[in-house]
């Protein structure tokens, strides 16, 4: 008869999870996430006044806003990559780069 040998028993992996975070961890999210609140605030405050027509506070925003699935970062010359608009962009220099499509008899023939 065989057995099994267990070097940890399974709850451990379950109490791991269930163990607090450690001290300070809370207070430090909580005091970044104020942070950035008041800095969204500040920009909104910006953007009211100037009508809207500030790039850099745009740009702000959309990395603020941006989700993970969104892959936004910035550059170390300050430029956005990434985002909508780059994949607007390439989906544009692919189109472009695509061959013409002619219209023979109401059929779509590549030229």
């Amino acid at each position: 008869m065989l057995r099994r040998i267990y070097t940890e028993p399974p709850f451990v992996h379950t109490c791991a999870r269930l163990t607090p975070p450690p001290p300070g961890l809370e207070k430090e999210r909580d005091f970044y996430f104020d942070k950035l609140r008041d800095v969204e605030v500040l920009l909104q405050a910006h953007q009211e006044k100037s009508g809207g027509n500030d790039p850099l506070i745009d740009n702000v925003f959309k990395v603020l806003y941006a989700t993970s699935d969104d892959k936004i970062s910035v550059t170390d010359n300050g430029e956005l990559v990434g985002g909508k608009q780059e994949m607007e962009k390439q989906e544009m220099e692919e189109v472009e780069a695509a061959p013409p499509i002619m219209m023979e008899g109401g059929e779509a023939v590549l030229a």
